[in-house]
């Protein structure tokens, strides 16, 4: 690409972000707050907004004369060198085309990739394989295009919620109680009892007969799947099958360990069950998530042959990404813009006409490929029942995709997540501002008739059952760890029901602390002031005593025989992850030099960002922060300097999932002085300070108060 040709790119998007994007934030509706008449209009302006800053951020990694590295297992990608991706929030994604030129030939043709693979300082590109085969480290021309698919899916899919009237979900005035989808029995028995129930006697009362008879809900027998349900997971199951407050989606919230995915994946083989005439939408934000809740369908062993899809995009089985059970069920649709007839759902074992897809009784898949479907013209209200699991991590765009599939009177849709943890990526931090960044759920439960009454539903946790269930019993960690997420974002709601006594949480974590010589507590604080440093070549911070902090607690805990993939290292910058696994691969090969059997898998070790965690557990958690006030004067920082000086370390749900992930120990290492400054992280060194676990360099007393 010619130098004159990148000015003129670079002029080319400058007067976007100077002029096209200045436009769009002059739209009347984003003044104004969020109500029913400006939505449409309001989230396609975010929307707008968010691929006008896409299309900026990925022109700045135009490049002239670059050469691709070979990568992967088989040297089946192409891997090119992109140092100083953004630290946390990259704008090159996987899906992303890049148009390649030859910068020796100059009528050669222009080449098209697409993006694979985003690494710390990588991106993995595939072209067609007649270039893989041919390419010899020749230089090339880069320019980067933004995939537009999931702006356009959700464009559209606004425009067919509001067509569907969508507002009466959107934004309810309240709940008009429905007939009962099934006939079930009271209350009192069903979710008490854990064993076969019966439903109550319908045939005297001519009245809710004529009900069954209208909806298809002729009494049922419910019997619980899985055994392990506690009392709110079964009420949560059973409010959804009947169903009373449809159209509006039902909620089930909690924060982690709670069992929400294991209270949907009930429901959905309820629904299954005892409504033959159902089908089920199942999304997910990722597709780790997705290819949980389908591996559970599966391993219930309920469904039948070709009851269920695993909807994904095509890449996803050919490269391995796929879990190999769910192969079977995997299909990607493949859609000619031009030819009717050449629609068609593709899977692994052949080739199957699209309108198969109508007999699935079952599809799953993430938000955004569920998007594939809309060009099928699917007859209005063909999914009877739409469910969304982690749904406070999509954009409320992305959640309309699924969502605008349901019939607006008798389609039921069901949302669980928690509001309370990381929301969605939104690589536009304008339009995350302006509203992008806040999901339909944590948008929807402040609101009525989501909104907590302790005084109107004082028997199901303050929520109206017909509308909302929170969990609160969490089955993940040890008593002492769940009191901090449970004081600073739960209201002290939570109750632990993992034994501080015998479980086997409990006994890793004495054979840790012994080993570590630390106060028997699973949350421990290790003070230290460290040196903040930051390469010329990338944004990220590292901190080399913290890493080496974290690497003799390593040592401890293996010595102690806690196994590697039991560990998870948490830190917030990408250049600290990669020194901490850069000395973690020495360690590997080092002679230790004592009696410590080093565990040779230090790899299963796995070290990355909160968001890297999110989902996901460990029995241990070290947390490295980072961040530190070294030479300053405490008193002298003020509040802005305060947050450029915590980055977002200074983050509420950030450091909820953080601390949220340790099943036996958490162990911190940080600068007290610098994490004080922040008021919730000033309570995680106090509890630390009051429980007797706080080891370390001193704080001052000051910095304690409120």
């Amino acid at each position: 690409m010619c130098t004159w040709l990148h000015q003129l790119l670079n002029t080319i998007f400058l007067f976007f972000d100077a002029h096209i994007k200045q436009w769009f934030l002059q739209c009347p509706e984003l003044g104004q707050s969020l109500s029913s008449t400006n939505h449409l209009k309001r989230f396609h302006s975010l929307l707008s907004i968010a691929e006008v800053d896409g299309l900026i951020d990925i022109c700045r990694y135009t490049k002239e004369r670059v050469h691709f590295v070979r990568r992967g297992q088989s040297s089946e990608y192409l891997a090119l060198e992109m140092p100083g991706l953004v630290e946390g929030r990259p704008s090159v994604i996987v899906g992303d085309s890049v148009i390649v030129s030859s910068s020796w030939q100059s009528e050669s043709a222009n080449l098209q990739g697409i993006v694979h693979k985003v690494t710390h300082d990588e991106v993995w590109l595939k072209f067609d394989s007649s270039f893989h085969n041919s390419y010899n480290s020749e230089d090339y021309d880069v320019f980067f295009q933004l995939a537009r698919s999931c702006f356009r899916r959700c464009h559209f899919a606004l425009d067919r919620c509001h067509a569907n009237q969508a507002n009466l979900w959107l934004f309810p005035k309240g709940v008009k109680t429905k007939p009962p989808q099934i006939a079930l029995p009271q209350k009192s028995e069903s979710v008490a009892n854990g064993n076969l129930v019966h439903v109550k006697d319908v045939e005297n009362s001519k009245e809710e007969q004529a009900k069954a008879d209208m909806y298809g809900n002729c009494p049922k027998e419910l019997n619980w799947i899985n055994k392990r349900l506690n009392h709110r997971q079964k009420e949560a199951v059973r409010n959804i099958l009947l169903g009373e407050a449809r159209p509006l989606p039902y909620v089930i919230f909690g924060p982690p360990g709670t069992g929400k995915t294991m209270t949907l994946v009930e429901t959905i083989l309820q629904i299954y069950s005892l409504r033959s005439e159902s089908r089920l939408l199942v999304a997910t934000p990722s597709n780790s998530s997705a290819n949980l809740i389908a591996e559970r369908l599966l391993a219930s062993g309920l469904l039948q042959p070709g009851d269920m899809t695993r909807l994904v995009a095509f890449h996803l089985v050919a490269e391995g990404k796929i879990p190999v059970d769910l192969v079977p069920y995997c299909a990607t649709l493949n859609i000619s813009s031009s030819i009717q007839d050449d629609r068609e759902l593709v899977t692994k074992v052949g080739s199957l006409h699209c309108q198969l897809i109508m007999t699935r009784r079952i599809v799953v898949g993430t938000c955004v490929a569920l998007g594939q479907m809309m060009s099928l013209d699917l007859p209005r209200g063909h999914f009877t029942h739409i469910v969304v699991d982690e749904a406070g991590q999509a954009t409320e765009p992305e959640i309309l995709i699924p969502l605008s599939f349901m019939a607006h009177e008798s389609g039921q849709a069901i949302l669980a997540g928690d509001p309370n943890q990381l929301g969605p990526v939104v690589q536009s931090n304008t339009a995350s501002s302006l509203g992008l960044g806040k999901s339909l759920l944590a948008r929807m439960l402040p609101r009525f008739p989501y909104q907590r009454d302790i005084t109107g539903f004082p028997d199901s946790g303050g929520y109206d059952p017909r509308l909302v269930t929170r969990l609160t019993a969490n089955y993940r960690s040890l008593p002492d760890i769940l009191e901090l997420p449970s004081s600073l974002f739960y209201d002290g709601d939570l109750d632990a029901m993992v034994s501080e006594e015998d479980s086997y949480e409990a006994k890793l974590l004495k054979r840790a602390t012994e080993s570590l010589q630390l106060p028997h507590s699973a949350v421990v604080f290790q003070g230290l002031k460290g040196s903040v440093l930051r390469g010329e070549d990338s944004p990220s911070f590292w901190n080399p005593q913290e890493s080496m902090k974290v690497i003799v607690n390593v040592r401890q805990l293996l010595k102690a025989k806690i196994k590697c993939e039991d560990i998870g290292i948490i830190t917030p910058y990408q250049k600290q992850a990669s020194k901490i696994k850069r000395t973690l691969e020495m360690l590997a090969f080092s002679d230790s030099g004592d009696d410590i059997d080093i565990d040779k898998n230090v790899g299963a070790i796995k070290v990355g960002s909160v968001e890297e965690f999110q989902g996901q557990e460990r029995m241990v958690i070290i947390l490295s922060t980072v961040r530190s006030t070294g030479s300053q004067n405490i008193t002298q920082i003020g509040r802005n300097t305060t947050r450029q000086l915590l980055g977002f370390v200074s983050n509420p749900e950030r450091l909820n999932v953080a601390i949220s992930r340790a099943r036996a120990l958490l162990i911190v290492c940080g600068d007290p002085e610098a994490l004080c400054l922040d008021p919730y992280w000033r309570s995680v060194v106090r509890y630390c300070i009051e429980h007797q676990s706080y080891t370390g360099v001193g704080v001052p007393k000051h910095l304690l108060n409120d």
